[in-house]
């Protein structure tokens, strides 16, 4: 299921020489810029352990970014000498950027550059050798042309042009997929299957969809390196976000097209006849080519409004792959072929990945074998999460593992929680509110069938939750597997924690300590009422229908809450508890915690026999059929789920109360 092979010559894209601070927003802008089109990225002194002398050897690009402080330093120049060796070689690629600096003064190691020079040399002017070969990799370097020149008035612009400069020149080779791509290969050979089953001649495209973190972006990077070699023009397109969301449209899709063709115009220029630099003639020359484009992180439908990503735009046999977390209606109407969902890691590539960044191979420690459980138990098959926690408890002991993963209890991983975070953001507010009610309520709505699901929403006041539903699928936080609900365990974690945090529910705070299932015709004034103020005056935290419910709140979603907060369910089960479809919801919900072990339950058997309830006999269940008798339309599907409930606790050693 992995693609370990042996290690490639080359582990980084880039590597970006300079004599700048890193955090100066020229050389932190071209490190952030480089990195989102999907190009590994070394910069001097972001990876301390580094040995940057053979990390040079490893890089198919080198970037140096000449400025005057470039020639203080003796450092600089030994690193410089070592990337033209390379360059030498023909192993690597060089860029000279000149900073706020004339190259001509880098050239000819004159000007205030060259003054700085040689008070730097004086330092070692007895190793002729040295001071001689500074000298020749300074003048070989500021003769590779193009030449860039950024000041600060032009950072952006020329940016833009050393990312698309830096593209082309590695476009020949591999992109960096990870250094661990466990798993990648099986779902790219899925893909090739889908391209191998459509006509030739036509052109296809593909969305690649699933939620956040769970390795889209990998999978499009492997199969962009599959199969680009059969292409005129290829290009890999990051993120194309601009941050105008409140522009107008038009204004919108004019900058992201100019970005998009940034990226192809000069292939597109020198494999189209006639070309015209016209920005209307560029999308008539790469109709007559036959392109790969793979457009990544595609997060909205307005996205894809503003882009002209039709099949009309590109010659036959073109591909197109776009990469997004949601599945919306608009990727149908510009002519999407098919929707390749990315299905969560299976165990075993789980343990290889999560060994991988852990112990750095693909076995783990036996002795560590119950934490290596419970640490992909909680990534629940999220390749980001794996990478993140076995990097995390990387080279640490037995008792720090066991600190850290707790600490995840408390607090999803902070790098993944942003990630996911992002993700339920997305949504609009009443998707994201029932969203985070799913995820509170988890232990009750996870494989909840999905009319059961809607009809309680609804009934709370989520007039559209079939609607909503459907959108958190479409956005990847939920799905269904047979009609049941599922999510993914991390996105539970932190929808949770969103949820308490906008009610302001501390999680060690509110839950109460008893929650009280009963009909209460029968058993209030007589019985309840007093079982009530004996827990009460006992200090024990109580919940009943009737305390606790906001004014006009409906009943249903307050008592599933209610339930999920307590740490005790005691169930009054009367003769006619089971006429009650609510009573009989709430102990379905109450057995499922219990089955879940969150919660104990203790049943009261009064004025009936446990077996009644057991086999559902006597007047306990002339009740039942009754019930199913008057309402059967509202109760669909419910008998067997509820006949389980009522087994099941009839079963648990509880409290007989005869009639006196």
């Amino acid at each position: 299921m992995s693609s370990q092979n042996q290690e490639p010559q080359f582990i980084y894209d880039a590597y970006i020489s300079f004599g700048l601070q890193l955090l100066h927003p020229f050389i932190s802008g071209l490190y952030d810029a480089l990195k989102s089109v999907g190009l590994h990225v070394l910069a001097d002194r972001t990876e301390p352990k580094t040995n940057i002398s053979d990390a040079i050897e490893r890089c198919r690009v080198s970037i140096i970014v000449f400025t005057i402080a470039y020639a203080e330093s003796t450092l600089y120049l030994q690193e410089l000498v070592k990337i033209m060796e390379c360059h030498r070689r023909k192993v690597q690629k060089v860029v000279p950027v000149f900073y706020c600096l004339d190259p001509s003064e880098v050239c000819n190691l004159s000007g205030h550059f060259g003054e700085i020079l040689s008070r730097t040399l004086q330092g070692i002017s007895r190793d002729e050798n040295r001071m001689l070969s500074y000298g020749t990799a300074l003048r070989q370097a500021a003769s590779i042309l193009p030449r860039f020149l950024p000041d600060i008035w032009n950072n952006r612009e020329v940016m833009s042009h050393i990312v698309g400069h830096v593209t082309s020149l590695i476009d020949s080779t591999k992109l960096f997929i990870a250094k661990h791509p466990v798993g990648v290969d099986s779902r790219v050979q899925d893909l090739i299957q889908l391209l191998n089953n459509q006509k030739a001649d036509g052109v296809l495209i593909i969305a690649i969809w699933g939620m956040a973190g769970i390795g889209k972006t990998t999978i499009a990077k492997a199969l962009y390196n599959q199969i680009r070699h059969n292409f005129e023009v290829r290009r890999f397109v990051p993120d194309i976000q601009d941050g105008k969301g409140d522009y107008p449209i038009w204004l919108a899709s004019k900058f992201k097209e100019e970005r998009l063709l940034l990226f192809l115009k000069d292939q597109v220029k020198t494999k189209a006849q006639n070309f015209d630099s016209t920005r209307n003639i560029w999308w008539e020359g790469l109709r007559c080519l036959k392109v790969l484009l793979i457009l990544d992180n595609m997060r909205s439908e307005r996205e894809l409004e503003v882009l002209p990503v039709i099949p009309e735009c590109f010659g036959p046999g073109s591909i197109i792959i776009i990469t997004t977390r949601t599945k919306h209606d608009r990727l149908h109407e510009i002519g999407v072929n098919h929707i390749y969902r990315v299905k969560e890691m299976d165990y075993n590539e789980c343990v290889e990945l999560f060994s991988w960044s852990a112990f750095n191979k693909a076995t783990p420690e036996r002795s560590f074998s119950g934490l290596i459980n419970y640490a992909i138990e909680y990534s629940d098959g999220l390749p980001l999460a794996l990478v993140g926690v076995g990097s995390a408890v990387s080279e640490k002991s037995i008792q720090e593992w066991e600190n850290v993963l707790d600490s995840f209890k408390r607090l999803p991983f902070q790098d993944v929680w942003q990630v996911l975070k992002e993700n339920i953001d997305s949504v609009g507010s009443e998707e994201k509110k029932i969203f985070l009610e799913l995820a509170y309520l988890r232990h009750l709505f996870i494989g909840m069938n999905r009319n059961d699901i809607s009809q309680i929403l609804q009934e709370a006041g989520h007039n559209a939750a079939p609607r909503a539903i459907k959108g958190l699928e479409e956005h990847s936080l939920v799905w269904f597997d047979e009609d049941k609900l599922c999510m993914n365990r991390l996105l539970q974690d932190i929808g949770r924690e969103m949820y308490m945090k906008q009610s302001s529910i501390e999680p060690q705070q509110r839950p109460y300590d008893v929650f009280l299932s009963f009909r209460g015709k029968e058993t209030r004034s007589k019985f309840i009422s007093h079982l009530y103020a004996s827990l009460e005056n006992a200090g024990i935290y109580v919940f009943k229908d009737e305390n606790g419910l906001a004014r006009g709140e409906k009943l249903s979603i307050s008592l599933l809450k209610a339930i999920g907060e307590s740490k005790t369910s005691i169930i009054i089960l009367s003769p006619n508890y089971a006429f009650s479809r609510w009573c009989l919801q709430e102990l379905e919900d109450i057995m499922i915690c219990c089955k879940n072990k969150t919660q104990k339950v203790l049943p009261v058997f009064y004025h009936i026999d446990p077996s009644e309830v057991r086999n559902q006999t006597g007047k306990f269940g002339q009740a039942f059929d009754n019930l199913m008798k008057r309402c059967p339309d509202k109760i669909k599907g419910k008998e067997q789920s509820w006949r389980k409930a009522l087994r099941e606790v009839g079963c648990i050693a509880g409290f007989v109360i005869r009639k006196s």
